[in-house]
Parts: structure tokens; C-alpha cells; sequence
């Protein structure tokens, strides 16, 4: 038994329409939609005039990929619960449109869980023909937006653990204790490290978005791996949240879009980092005795 599925979510009302069942699923064989093949698609190698390995755009083919085309053929037949297949057939075509964007998700076997793709219509053929009788058929193109990759459903938030400084002369003595008196471990001034491991489980890189919750002064955020770092310049005040959304490339106050902090952005030190395939060692560091909070919320992304 397969445990493949598939099933369109609407972008706008989180409406989901299953275009394939999982086979244990008792409404397996019972549809109303039934899908004949969904392909998924791959994206086309963007067009380069170097290939130069650490570079991007028309330089070499690293980051950004070319579009990707998605299609499903199936049919729609009634059944108790949707007497009249146009009706489910209507809600299908309108996730077509150009100016909606859809998800579709997927799951296959071995997966850890559903993945997702946003679309945007392509495409569509349904002839007006009934072999079948009251059932109709057809095929959708999609293409997919965002880069062409797919995506975890489920995002994942990983808390960062600061790294700071340490003022010297911490001394614990054993007063009161059983032993003689006398001072124990003294901790010299300098930088205390602290690493956090975050994975990418999927095998294309991912862009973080990054918050950080104050109080906490000039936050850097760096990837070890990787060697990329963001930077913050100022002062986040108590109970403020700063988002960076590193692949649109916004820096936010409460996640508002009225409330631009592109200003606190380093351009002198910093890169809109990205998390590799795989793991990847992330250092949290600030100016201030007040270290905040950072929080970095991933989805595992795949070609």
C-alpha cells in the first residue's frame, strides 16, 4: 500500500480539495475527484553566460532556477456527498486563475511529513465529452511560484542560544559547607561562545526568517557554515519584535509592513544569509548585557 497524496489548498480560505487519497484512506475509492497523473516538475537551468561556480544570475547557475511547470490530468465523477461534478469541478478551475495562488501538497512514502508548492494558473482543457458519462475530465498546468522549490509544510522555530560576555571574578566559596573555607573556580574576563545547531533537512538551501525580541542592542546573527552574517545597528526595546525575512529581503517591526527597519541593517558586514543543505552551526551575538531573544523559523525546502 502507497501512502501517496495529493490535495489543493486554497490560498485565501485554507479550503482543501484531495485530488489523491492516501490508498488506507476509506474515501479512497469513493473521490469525488480522482487523479490520473500529477507531475510536479522540474525547474529549467536558467540561462548563464559564465559558469563560475560561486557566483550567481547570468554568471552561473547556484541559486536561482528557471520556471517550473506542474500538471495534472484526472476526472471528477459524482458521488452522495457532490451529486453534480461541475460544482467540484468549478472550485478546481477557480484555483486555476491567473491572479490566484494555490497550494498544492503532497506527500509520498518515507517522507517525515506533507510538502507544498504555491501555483499560479497556466493552463486548462476540459472537453465538453462524456464517455464516461457524468463524469468530467480534464487537465491543468500550473507554474510554480517561489523559485520552483518545494517546501515543508510544517515550519520548524529554533530558539538561538546568545553567546556574551563574561566581566571576570565570579568566585563561589564554600562557606557553610563541611570543607575549609576558601575561594573555588574565578572566571577571567572575555567572550563566552555558545553554537547552535540548526538542520536543514532538505536539499536545496533555505532562507531563514530571523526575529529578534528585545531588549537587546546591535543583535548579529551569523552562520558558520556558511560564513554569512546579519547585522542590526540600535536598540531593540523590551517587548519589540525585529523580523528579517531574509528572502524578500525586509526588515519589519511586529512583522508590520507599515513599520520599515531596513535602516537597522548593516550593509557594511552583512549578507541576506541562507541555511545549507544539511548542518549548520549559527552564532548569536550583540553589544549589550541585555541579550533578547532570537528565534530562526525554517521550512526544509527540495528541488
Amino acid at each position: 500500500m502507497m501512502t501517496t497524496a495529493s490535495k489543493l489548498v486554497d490560498e485565501i480560505t485554507g479550503e482543501e480539495i484531495p485530488l489523491d487519497y492516501d490508498d488506507t484512506d476509506p474515501l479512497s475509492c469513493k473521490g469525488p475527484v480522482f487523479t490520473g497523473s500529477l507531475d510536479i516538475g522540474f525547474p529549467t537551468p536558467r540561462e548563464v553566460g559564465y559558469n563560475l561556480p560561486n557566483a550567481n544570475g547570468f554568471n552561473d547557475l547556484t541559486e536561482f532556477w528557471g520556471e517550473r511547470v506542474v500538471a495534472w490530468s484526472g476526472w471528477v465523477a459524482p458521488n452522495a456527498e457532490n451529486p453534480y461534478p461541475a460544482v467540484v469541478w468549478d472550485k478546481i478551475r477557480a484555483l486555476a486563475a491567473p491572479a490566484r495562488r494555490p497550494w498544492l501538497h503532497f506527500i509520498e512514502d518515507g517522507w517525515a511529513g506533507w510538502r507544498r508548492m504555491q501555483l499560479r494558473g497556466d493552463n486548462l482543457t476540459s472537453p465538453l465529452t462524456r464517455e464516461f458519462g457524468p463524469v468530467i475530465a480534464g487537465t491543468i498546468n500550473w507554474k510554480a511560484t517561489n523559485g520552483g522549490a518545494t517546501e515543508a509544510v510544517d515550519e520548524r522555530h529554533n530558539t538561538i542560544t546568545p553567546s556574551g560576555a563574561s566581566t571576570g571574578g565570579t568566585c563561589f566559596d564554600s562557606s557553610g559547607g563541611c570543607f575549609t573555607d576558601q575561594c573555588g573556580p574565578e572566571f577571567t574576563e572575555g567572550y563566552i561562545a555558545a553554537t547552535t545547531i540548526i538542520n536543514n533537512n532538505g536539499n536545496v538551501i533555505v532562507y531563514p526568517i530571523i526575529i529578534f525580541y528585545g531588549d537587546v542592542t546591535d543583535p548579529t546573527i551569523k552562520n558558520l557554515t556558511t560564513g554569512q552574517e546579519i547585522t542590526l545597528e540600535g536598540n531593540i526595546t523590551e517587548n519589540a519584535e525585529i523580523w528579517v525575512d531574509t528572502q524578500n529581503r525586509t526588515i519589519r517591526e511586529n512583522n508590520d509592513p507599515n513599520l520599515n527597519r531596513l535602516s537597522m541593517y548593516d550593509f557594511t558586514k552583512s549578507n541576506w544569509m541562507y541555511l545549507a543543505p544539511g548542518e549548520n552551526k549559527i552564532d548569536y551575538r550583540f553589544s549589550s548585557q541585555a541579550g533578547g531573544r532570537a528565534v530562526m523559523s525554517i521550512r526544509d525546502r527540495w528541488i
